[in-house]
């Protein structure tokens, strides 16, 4: 089972009048999730990053996803637990992950504790 995953900046025509902090769509098969401003959680170890977000908003909106990433741009790994679907566990492929998933677009600030990237790939159940 696959998971496909996207990551866009922001789009002004979907939310009028909020000023975005953090956007964040994903596609868990064939249902897609829009997150705006939602409380994101984010740690800074040596030269990695993770950031988090966990989704509440329905029954059918309910998972947590965690990126954890090089301070360069590299990918370390993602996970995603799906919390509608009997708390699917989904994780970047041990073989092969830069192959199945890519982060691009990667900016990071370390003075202004911003990050920025878009992602598109596949994730594995676990």
């Amino acid at each position: 089972m696959f998971i496909f995953l996207f990551l866009f900046s922001c789009d002004k025509d979907d939310v009028e009048n909020i000023k975005i902090e953090n956007s964040l769509e994903l596609q868990i098969e064939n249902d897609q999730f829009k997150i705006v401003n939602a409380p994101l959680d984010g740690i800074e170890n040596c030269d990695r990053i993770s950031v988090g977000v966990m989704c509440q908003k329905s029954e059918k909106e309910s998972f947590t996803i965690v990126f954890n990433l090089l301070k360069n741009g590299g990918l370390e790994k993602i996970r995603l637990v799906d919390y509608h679907t009997n708390n699917d566990f989904y994780e970047t492929a041990d073989f092969n992950s830069t192959g199945l998933m890519k982060i691009t677009n990667f900016e990071y600030d370390e003075a202004k504790k911003y990050v920025h990237f878009e992602f598109n790939g596949e994730l594995i159940r676990v």
